[in-house]
């Protein structure tokens, strides 16, 4: 929830999460390039260990997810790792409600038919690149 002056953001995420084999914990950001225009996206890891590479190095090997995420209009993207589990979190600037105090109201902002696509083909990709390095 972010607030306003007289009102807030109520926003949601899109989770999918899964086991894996990389044990030592690390966060992985999604940042958008470029406010103006789309420019692609950028990884930012947290941490330097040899599962954090692989991460990172299977994300480069694939830059069809790259793409779509470039494509989505995103708040956050942030994918973790902790105790042998992984999750993906995808917070979209759509797919939020905006109350207001004054005048009293709500209103929600749609998630499109193109982004709602975008959005599972994130998902889709970024949990098919997890089992294939679970498997490696």
């Amino acid at each position: 929830m972010q607030g306003l002056f007289m009102a807030h953001i109520v926003s949601h995420r899109f989770r999918l999460q899964g086991a894996c084999a990389a044990q030592p914990p690390l966060t992985l950001d999604v940042v958008a390039g470029g406010w103006l225009r789309r420019r692609g996206v950028r990884y930012l890891l947290r941490q330097r260990h040899t599962a954090a590479q692989r991460l990172l190095a299977g994300l480069q090997r694939y830059p069809q997810i790259g793409e779509t995420l470039a494509q989505l209009d995103f708040r956050r993207v942030r994918l973790t790792v902790n105790d042998g589990r992984w999750q993906v979190d995808i917070e979209h600037f759509a797919a939020s409600e905006v109350v207001s105090r004054v005048p009293a109201g709500r209103r929600y902002l749609r998630l499109d038919a193109k982004q709602r696509r975008l959005l599972l083909s994130s998902l889709l990709m970024i949990g098919q690149l997890m089992e294939k390095l679970n498997h490696e």
